[in-house]
């Protein structure tokens, strides 16, 4: 019996899971597809269709997937340009930060730049763009790209561990965060996050649960570039660990 329960179980996970997969490929073909032609209007407007987007797959995940969200200081993020370097663990945080950030834009893999009208949408939010295996020419380019972006009021979101992690799993942090930090004069804020534990990174299942993202205070500009990196450190590294030990709010 308790065989049959788990097997039961598993099934309609997997229904669920790809039930929610359908629609959210639908809902973004539909909405890249047939209103692409934003695309033409000012800035502003496409953030407003992207939102929507945002918000409809957000929808699908508590309806379907039953995953939902809890954001935590969303007071710390700043009216002007400032880095977010925030935990990468799924696709969840690729797909809701414009709920909650306005002006924002990140860094993507070329490849993404290679997907039909897709990489149209990235261009128009100005998206740096980096290439697997070109370490010294992606630092150039992310630090050039960066400072432009930052001194036009952008939030820049960036992923300071450098690509998906497991949950409960920690990498050193990237040298670039350290090096713009350094350039742009503006805050920093942490951001800490489980996704992973519901939208786990190469798997098909999607787990029900609530995903915690948590914005830590900002950390002020002008700070020496080492004394910046083991601050960062200590207050992503005890934020995530206090998450992943269930103390995220």
């Amino acid at each position: 019996m308790r065989l049959f329960r788990k097997t039961l179980a598993s099934f309609f996970l997997g229904v669920r899971s790809f039930l929610f997969m359908v629609s959210f490929f639908a809902v973004t073909i539909l909405l890249i597809g047939f209103f692409c032609w934003v695309l033409l209007l000012p800035e502003r407007y496409v953030y407003v269709h992207v939102r929507l987007w945002s918000y409809l797959i957000t929808l699908c995940l508590k309806y379907i997937a039953g995953i939902t969200s809890q954001v935590i200081g969303l007071e710390n993020i700043p009216p002007g340009p400032a880095i977010i370097a925030m935990r990468h663990e799924s696709t969840w945080e690729t797909v809701v930060m414009f709920l909650y950030i306005r002006h924002l834009t990140f860094v993507v893999k070329e490849e993404l730049t290679w997907i039909p009208f897709f990489n149209l949408f990235l261009r128009k939010f100005r998206c740096i763009s980096v290439k697997r295996g070109q370490k010294g020419a992606n630092v150039r380019t992310f630090l050039k790209q960066g400072k432009e972006l930052l001194a036009k009021e952008y939030h820049l979101l960036i992923f300071p561990e450098g690509s998906r992690m497991a949950p409960g799993t920690l990498r050193p942090f990237r040298g670039g965060l350290g090096l713009l930090y350094g350039q742009a004069g503006v805050p920093v804020i942490p951001a800490v996050l489980n996704s992973g534990r519901c939208w786990p990174r190469r798997r098909f299942y999607k787990f029900p649960g609530t995903v915690t993202l948590r914005f830590l205070p900002a950390i002020p500009a002008g700070m020496p570039r080492e004394c910046f990196l083991e601050h960062f450190t200590q207050l992503f590294t005890e934020a995530y660990q206090e998450l992943e030990e269930g103390g995220g709010s």
